[in-house]
């Protein structure tokens, strides 16, 4: 990838900043509105494997820049566009790659967008344990709800309960969901919810990642 320091608003974008009415300017200094940045195959890979990033807008023609966070005093890097998006490419991950990424776009006199959103890209070769916690208790009574409360270090990510003697997972939660404080539910409990249950990390995508160890619940059902 190619590396230019490129100025995100040149002098010559706030002069036309007096042409926006009043609302543009509240909203930066009329910027383009801002781009998507996404990861695949996906935001979490072990060192090796390869990731791009496409970082896409809404309007054509546009040269497209992404950032790192943890590096802004450093160049950032550019591409030019394929119709409205750009791919930025990893070929072989490193874990400093690790980091939180965002990108935007700008046009030939340097007018830019507002930024994406941040982006988390995790270089790991093992997932962090996860943890399982049995709300309001591992002893429950029949008929009532059960909250099984999983969570880890890891973000971006999704969760499956398993349960000990069961081939396929009893729930999901999306990527989306995980945002560090997730439960599943289990309503109106029999004596055959009663078991061992734990909880994975759960990827849409191939990597070579190591799953870490879990922990375990067991919930026991008691008659009322």
């Amino acid at each position: 990838m190619m590396l230019q320091k490129v100025p995100l608003i040149s002098s010559s974008t706030r002069d036309t900043a007096s042409l926006c009415d009043v609302e543009q300017v509240m909203s930066l200094l009329c910027l383009y509105p801002k781009p998507t940045l996404t990861a695949h195959p996906g935001p979490i890979l072990a060192p090796g494997e390869s990731l791009s990033l496409r970082c896409q807008g809404p309007i054509y023609g546009m040269t497209f820049a992404l950032m790192r966070l943890e590096d802004l005093k450093k160049p950032y890097y550019y591409k030019k566009p394929i119709k409205n998006e750009a791919y930025f490419y990893f070929q072989a991950l490193k874990t400093q790659d690790t980091g939180h990424y965002l990108c935007f776009y700008y046009d030939g006199s340097y007018r830019g967008s507002l930024l994406s959103d941040i982006l988390k890209i995790w270089v790991t070769d093992t997932f962090p344990k996860t943890w399982l916690l049995v709300q309001p208790s591992p002893v429950i009574q029949m008929g009532q709800n059960v909250s099984l409360r999983c969570g880890g270090l890891m973000d971006g990510v999704g969760l499956a309960l398993h349960k000990k003697g069961e081939e396929k997972p009893l729930q999901f939660l999306d990527a989306t969901s995980n945002t560090g404080n997730n439960s599943f539910f289990l309503k109106n409990v029999t004596y055959r919810d009663a078991g061992v249950y734990s909880c994975h990390y759960y990827l849409t995508w191939k990597t070579s990642i190591k799953m870490a160890t879990y922990n375990t619940v067991e919930l026991m059902v008691v008659g009322k």
